[in-house]
């Protein structure tokens, strides 16, 4: 976790958000503002594996979404 307001990042990285992004271990997830990168180090997302990671970044993205 990185950023200028850590109250904030505290109050948005709830347990539940925690717990899910642990979760995740193969992926790297970056923000900045309404922005939101997933990525695998080493790993590129083209043809039938982007088939594969585009739902496992959306479950991510909402996980991340919800309050």
């Amino acid at each position: 976790m990185q950023g200028n307001d850590e109250y904030q990042i505290r109050q948005f990285f709830t347990d539940q958000k925690l717990n899910m992004l642990a979760r995740q271990r193969a992926w790297y997830v970056e923000g900045y503002g309404q922005r939101l990168i997933c990525y695998r180090v080493g790993e590129l997302a083209a043809g039938a594996k982007a088939q594969q990671f585009v739902p496992e970044v959306l479950a991510i993205a909402r996980g991340l979404s919800q309050s």
